[in-house]
């Protein structure tokens, strides 16, 4: 996922920048230095821009230092008598040198968290109570887990169970959770790799469990890119000290390591191919998570903009379908009644379009978007009144709202008032001179009053910014043959 989806290059930059960060504290560590720490910094930075997903690189700095680093305390690393050539600290030294680390983690949460709340991304906390956060975050530990060892039943997206998380899944993860977390602990100073291993995974994936939620997902494959290198830790020390013991088990594991990237190699081929287009992706999405608002939603925006015919028309009889599904079952999503309301439109079912943009506007009062939209499906249903009132209540709400101007303006010029008409033509082009739809309707209004030769020179505007409009190019050829020109 975070190497076909291009949008998620930025796991591969920041998981680059982690693993930088943590070599040159490596470095440091050994040596010591302000310059290496300094570079540590710098790095962390870097990758923190990258993605704030490294908010916990300090801690796993930590569990380093406890293995294989040796520097907590006297304790020695297990792979070697020699240890790194690392001096023992005491912990609260150890904390305390990461204290920078740790400012540019708080800083990075405290930016992301505002620019969330900003963007809408947080709108959907308060439908998952605490306890209902907490208990999926449990369940999507054993299914990253899962997914790690079998990694079947992929999808893009995973959609929020809610009230519908079945108690006996929280239930098997807690206990899944608290076993192995004692198991570790208990083995951890014999084997020290697979405390470090296990409290990395878990640690890392404390920024994306949704505890702070953040969006409608209930999980991601794409957020265990750096928690997965914990368990990896743990599974090749293992799988290693394992071995080590029996001479035949070296070649079982050879045998069996090679079966495993063999299989992989087959089933990341056949996972790539889901990405070929956004309807491959979003259909198999939809096989593995039938009750996907979200897929459901976006899958029906893509036929939408799917071109079948010379007119480009999208493919409606498919998209209606998908946009009903998503509001059947997210039916307080006002974006996602405004898609089907425009489907609708598409299609001429006029009535249908302004029963979901009056719902979105019972959801979202005042929104522009949907007011604006409904003056649309006013206006092509033969009913300019209620499409002008739109309209100006879109202006009085969103003053630069150019569409908004354009529509009412041509509404009033039919109606015989090009003197209220022209003012709003006429803004519309100050505010976006490159509007080929503002000049060919203040063209039009101007040759309706006789006055041809400003009319000429606004349809000649118009075809400036869009000149494949045949039907203002007629209009133009029009005067200019009336002019004997």
């Amino acid at each position: 996922e975070s190497v076909a989806w291009i949008s998620e290059r930025k796991d591969v930059l920041s998981t680059l920048f982690w693993f930088l960060s943590t070599w040159a504290y490596v470095g440091y560590a050994r040596r010591g230095g302000a310059g290496r720490y300094g570079l540590t910094v710098l790095l962390f930075a870097l990758g923190l821009m990258s993605k704030p997903m490294l908010v916990t690189l300090p801690f796993t700095l930590l569990l380093l230092d406890w293995w294989p680093l040796g520097r907590v305390g006297t304790v020695l690393p297990r792979w070697g008598e020699s240890g790194c050539g690392c001096e023992a600290r005491p912990l609260g030294r150890l904390i305390l040198e990461k204290v920078p680390l740790f400012l540019l983690s708080a800083a990075s949460c405290a930016v992301t968290y505002y620019a969330q709340q900003k963007g809408g991304a947080m709108d959907s906390v308060e439908p998952y109570p605490i306890p209902l956060r907490a208990g999926n975050a449990v369940v999507s530990v054993g299914m990253y887990v899962w997914k790690t060892v079998w990694p079947s039943g992929l999808s893009v997206y995973y959609p929020h169970p809610g009230n519908d998380l079945a108690l006996w899944t929280v239930i098997l993860g807690t206990f899944f959770l608290v076993i192995v977390t004692i198991g570790v602990l208990l083995r951890g100073l014999r084997l020290p790799y697979l405390p470090v291993g296990w409290f990395w995974f878990l640690g890392t994936l404390v920024p994306v469990l949704g505890l702070v939620q953040v969006g409608d997902q209930a999980m991601a494959d794409r957020y265990t890119y750096v928690p997965l290198t914990g368990l990896f830790v743990a599974a090749v020390w293992g799988i290693s000290e394992l071995s080590g013991r029996w001479p035949a088990a070296r070649r079982i594991a050879a045998a069996a390591g090679a079966a495993a990237i063999l299989g992989l190699m087959f089933t990341a081929r056949l996972q790539a191919g889901y990405w070929k287009d956004s309807i491959r992706l979003f259909s198999h999405a939809l096989e593995i998570t039938p009750r996907n608002w979200m897929i459901q939603n976006n899958l029906g925006v893509v036929y939408s903009n799917v071109g079948i015919d010379l007119l480009g028309r999208g493919k409606y009889g498919e998209a209606i379908p998908q946009f009903r599904a998503a509001v059947e079952l997210k039916p307080y999503d006002a974006k996602f009644r405004m898609n089907l309301g425009a489907a609708l439109a598409a299609v001429n079912d006029f009535r249908g379009a302004r029963e979901q943009y009056e719902n979105a506007l019972k959801i979202q009062p005042g929104d522009p978007a949907a007011i604006y939209n409904l003056g649309i499906a006013f206006l092509r249903d033969g009913k300019p009144e209620e499409a002008a009132g739109n309209f100006r209540e879109v202006i009085r709400r969103e003053p630069g709202h150019v569409n908004a101007r354009i529509n009412l303006g041509v509404i009033l010029a039919r109606k015989g008032r090009p003197g209220e008409a022209i003012p709003l033509f006429l803004e519309a082009i100050r505010m976006q001179p490159t509007n080929s739809m503002a000049y060919f309707n203040l063209a039009d209004t101007l040759e309706r009053q006789g006055k041809a030769g400003e009319a000429a020179l606004n349809f000649r505007e118009s075809l400036r910014w869009n000149p494949g409009d045949a039907e203002a190019r007629r209009r133009l050829e029009g005067i200019l043959a009336r002019g004997k020109r």
